[in-house]
């Protein structure tokens, strides 16, 4: 990506980051099951930095689950003070930080090698990702499982949990690695954003804004110069594919899927409000909520492979079945 179309993809989430800031939003949305989940939460984050700053182990109990690294990185910039949520250079640094970690990956984690003895062990903070012991309501489908099975039955669930995504894998690696290696990597992300133990909206966020490299992949090359090739043949791999599930007939609506996610997007807060302010439901009302979420989630997963296996078919030249 070149360096002005790295800034301009950049910038809109900076800005809606200081936006949030600036409407004092963060007090809301930190305790939001949507947003704050077992592995990311602000709390827990709190908590880790104050007993690494005693020099406690943050891990010796189970009230921090943060990554080591974010850990260290966060002890290391704030030197142990006491953070303010409101300043607007928190917002400032927590931007930066998401735009470039990727960039600064490397560095961080020879440094984390240097200082993991300070740390503690390792395996910990990892734990609950793979025990499911934390029940937090969250916008994933294994938290109430968790919850409401029996001590005999939380070893199914956690390797159901598990086996999934990895049954997903391999069938999906062998049809598009080789032709579509960008149309994998977006629906595998889909599908951690649906399966995995402790989703939050942030990870269908960063699924779907890979969605336009897609579009921009899928355009057809420039069209060969008069004379050149078989007409129908040039205008069967130009035609975009269609992004229906079904393909001909026209049966899918073409709003179904930002409808219902507009739905689901006020029927969640309102479920969990119900439930956790109110006391006026139970954890039925939201899980069901979550559970429409993981529908909402298995339809898009199917429209977009249907449409990346045709736009794949049409490109080898064979009519769609």
């Amino acid at each position: 990506m070149r360096a002005p179309g790295l800034a301009l993809a950049l910038l809109p989430g900076i800005g809606a980051r200081l936006l949030l800031a600036w409407v004092g939003a963060g007090r809301y949305l930190s305790w939001r099951p949507e947003v704050s989940t077992a592995a990311n939460s602000n709390l827990e984050l709190r908590e880790g930095l104050a007993l690494y700053g005693m020099g406690v182990s943050p891990y010796s109990g189970t009230s921090c689950r943060v990554p080591p690294l974010a850990l260290w990185l966060y002890s290391a910039l704030y030197g142990g003070d006491e953070r303010d949520d409101d300043t607007m250079s928190y917002v400032l640094l927590n931007a930066v930080f998401d735009a470039l970690a990727a960039l600064l990956l490397y560095r961080l984690a020879a440094r984390l090698l240097a200082a993991a003895p300070q740390l503690g062990p390792g395996p910990e903070p990892s734990s609950p990702l793979v025990l499911l012991d934390d029940a937090t309501p969250n916008v994933g489908q294994w938290w109430y499982l968790s919850m409401e099975a029996f001590d005999d039955a939380k070893a199914y669930v956690r390797i159901l949990a598990h086996s999934l995504l990895l049954a997903l894998a391999p069938p999906l690696a062998m049809r598009l690695g080789r032709r579509t290696p960008l149309a994998l990597f977006v629906i595998q992300l889909l599908a951690l954003a649906l399966l995995k133990p402790y989703p939050s909206i942030a990870d269908l966020g960063l699924a779907t804004s890979l969605l336009p490299l897609l579009l921009l992949a899928a355009q057809p090359p420039a069209p060969a110069a008069a004379g050149t090739g078989a007409p129908a043949e040039a205008e069967a791999v130009a035609a975009p594919a269609d992004p229906r599930v079904g393909g001909s007939g026209g049966s899918a609506a073409p709003l179904l899927l930002p409808a219902s996610l507009a739905l689901l997007c006020v029927l969640g807060p309102a479920m969990a409000h119900m439930w956790l302010s109110y006391e006026s439901a139970n954890s039925n009302f939201y899980y069901s909520a979550t559970l429409l979420y993981g529908g909402w989630h298995v339809v898009l997963l199917v429209q977009l492979l249907a449409a990346t296996l045709r736009a794949d078919r049409a490109a080898r030249g064979k009519a769609e079945a």
